[in-house]
């Protein structure tokens, strides 16, 4: 499977997040950063891109990125879990709200340089 800037998936265990992978398709690299949606609570550390049904429509509640417990993945490692159903592909996130995800992890102060720089360079 080839990974396409604004896919989103869901996770199948169990809270079964949002995930979206990130990267930048100019560089020839096998590493991505990996972030998921979570609810929006009153208290939440992560609240630079907050999204609704309006911003994608499998989303039910107003819910936030999860910038914080983003990791580095390689990519055919995340293509294998996919291919073991661990994974399930949902509808590609339209234009403007993959935009505003990728606006909010380069103004997160959650997110590290070093995943930063995993990022596409433009959008």
């Amino acid at each position: 499977m080839d990974l396409i800037l604004g896919m989103a998936f869901r996770c199948m265990a169990e809270p079964r997040h949002i995930y979206v992978p990130l990267f930048d398709p100019s560089r020839d690299a096998d590493e991505m950063l990996f972030v998921n949606f979570t609810t929006l609570r009153d208290r939440w550390v992560d609240d630079v891109c907050i999204l609704d049904e309006k911003d994608y429509a499998e989303l039910k509640h107003r819910t936030t990125v999860a910038y914080s417990r983003a990791n580095i993945y390689k990519k055919s490692v995340f293509c294998a879990a996919v291919a073991n159903n661990h994974f399930v592909r949902l509808d590609d996130l339209p234009g403007e709200t993959l935009k505003k995800i990728i606006s909010g992890a380069l103004a997160s102060n959650e997110l590290p340089e070093r995943k930063k720089g995993i990022l596409p360079k433009s959008f």
